[in-house]
């Protein structure tokens, strides 16, 4: 059987390697090969670096393909983590970051607790 649907990223910082890694981890309960497509470019969901180098931010339409014995219920599975973004609200507030990015009065950003300059990516000569 082969199915698939395309979902929406919603996670704030995007398929970074937090959610590539719980995607690989589903896939990898199936009997079925899966992939994903974003931007023309296909990975196999079974790649970690795959799907990081999909580039997927936050808001970004993925398309989920699978092929096997356990197709719909792989599709079933990822469409769980999108809905849930990844668990990404629960993870953060476990270790208390979320919603820990701030601007900081001409230091730039703050992020984690950590401040970081920010700076454009060219300036004028």
């Amino acid at each position: 059987m082969k199915c698939g649907v395309t979902l929406t990223v919603p996670n704030a910082w995007g398929l970074h390697a937090r959610p590539a890694a719980m995607l690989v981890q589903a896939t990898q309960k199936y009997d079925a090969e899966i992939a994903l497509e974003y931007d023309g470019r296909g990975v196999s969901a079974m790649s970690i670096m795959g799907i990081l180098t999909l580039g997927a931010g936050q808001g970004a339409r993925v398309t989920v393909t699978a092929e096997g014995r356990d197709a719909a219920a792989a599709i079933r599975a990822i469409a769980d983590l999108f809905a849930c973004s990844f668990h990404e609200e629960e993870a953060a507030t476990a270790i208390g970051l979320f919603g820990a990015e701030r601007q900081t009065g001409g230091v730039g950003r703050q992020r984690y607790g950590v401040a970081y300059a920010t700076m454009p990516l060219a300036a004028p000569l």
